[in-house]
């Protein structure tokens, strides 16, 4: 082996572990802190709202990530972001006041923005190819998101804030794989086409598919976990539900790179029917635990595959140089989507019952398969 051969395989190594260990303290979160402001009796409303900040802190960090990865290493925001979601687990883990809660959300929002731009430019840069380097942090996440909200659950049947402990135990352990991560050179300022980066062919595909699963995450992560408590679900089966839906995503990265085989298009195509379908079934079948479990892992393979396919395509169209910027953008659109979707639901819920919210936001994620054509990239 040499020497470049075991220092890739050694960087690989700890990528894998810090990203298994940050999604396993942010999968904690993301059952515990909905758990949490149920218990300290706060309506879905604002428990959606809640949820909601974290990805507009999400979206202003994703707009900079860019012009700051040609000024700082990307493991320095992976770094920066194990910190974050160790604090942001240990603010609520003391205070249930709004004003923690609002912080906590928006310091959740930070670390995943710096996290996910920096190991996915990180992998694209020094895995082999762009969909092998991105399949290998998605199926590291999605091992952390499988087991964090199965922790989550056992630990809440204590207390939601003991969960808590728990993921700021996990997101201080995460920073050490952090720290050794290779330095890689910070992005030099590259040429650039004319006009806007993400209306070019394959990066818009990117992006369309970053706002099915940044709305499918951002559903799981808030009035899932809502509707399952409400449908009477111990808090255990809930952590189970959820772990589910994470596994599904898991295995639908799995199979992405068979399902590329149907081309760009049909990838996609699949991808978005499935993860709004599932989506929207989610709402009806809250009380029957192997209706929901089934809707969660249709949806969770659908979000799979597009989180997947679409950032690899994006990666592989345009400058070497303009990859992190091509990652934050397609990040943009899913923080979008992260804020768009449990902040309508929060909406729809004052007027309509959440399985009908449900109903609604799956199919929205389907209507750009009516348009594909227009911003897919042919194969």
């Amino acid at each position: 082996m040499t020497a470049n051969g075991g220092r890739r395989r050694g960087d690989a190594s700890l990528t894998v572990l810090s990203t298994v260990l940050f999604n396993l303290a942010t999968g904690i979160s993301f059952v515990a802190v909905p758990l949490l402001a149920l218990q300290a009796r706060y309506t879905a409303t604002q428990i959606g709202l809640l949820i909601a900040l974290s990805a507009v802190s999400q979206m202003i960090a994703r707009g900079f990530m860019g012009p700051l990865l040609r000024r700082r290493p990307d493991r320095v925001f992976v770094v920066t972001a194990c910190v974050l979601t160790a604090l942001s687990c240990g603010v609520l883990a003391v205070s249930t006041s709004v004003v923690a809660f609002v912080a906590a959300e928006l310091a959740q929002g930070l670390a995943r923005a710096m996290f996910w731009t920096g190991i996915q430019t990180h992998v694209v840069r020094a895995a082999r190819t762009a969909v092998g380097g991105l399949t290998l942090v998605n199926i590291a996440g999605g091992v952390g998101s499988l087991v964090g909200p199965i922790v989550a659950g056992l630990l809440s049947e204590v207390s939601p804030e003991v969960a808590l402990m728990g993921g700021v135990a996990v997101g201080v352990g995460s920073v050490v794989p952090a720290v050794m991560l290779i330095k890689l050179p910070v992005f030099e300022k590259a040429r650039r086409e004319s006009g806007m980066i993400w209306r070019r062919p394959g990066v818009s595909a990117a992006c369309w598919t970053a706002v099915g699963t940044g709305t499918w995450k951002g559903v799981l992560n808030s009035y899932v976990p809502v509707a399952l408590a409400l449908a009477s679900q111990s808090s255990t089966t809930i952590g189970i539900l959820i772990a589910t839906g994470n596994g599904a995503c898991l295995l639908g990265t799995a199979v992405s790179g068979w399902v590329k085989r149907f081309g760009t298009n049909g990838s996609l195509l699949i991808g978005i029917v499935c993860t709004g379908a599932g989506t929207a079934a989610i709402g009806p079948t809250a009380s029957l635990t192997i209706a929901v479990a089934i809707a969660l892992v249709i949806s969770g393979i659908g979000a799979g595959v597009l989180q997947t396919v679409g950032p690899a395509v994006a990666a592989e169209v345009v400058h070497p140089q303009e990859q992190g910027d091509v990652i934050a953008s397609v990040g943009l659109f899913r923080a979008a989507a992260l804020f768009a979707a449990p902040a309508g639901m929060a909406g729809m819920v004052l007027i309509a019952p959440l399985s009908v919210a449900f109903v609604v936001v799956g199919g929205l994620v389907m209507l750009p398969a009516l348009s594909l054509r227009k911003f897919a990239l042919r194969t």
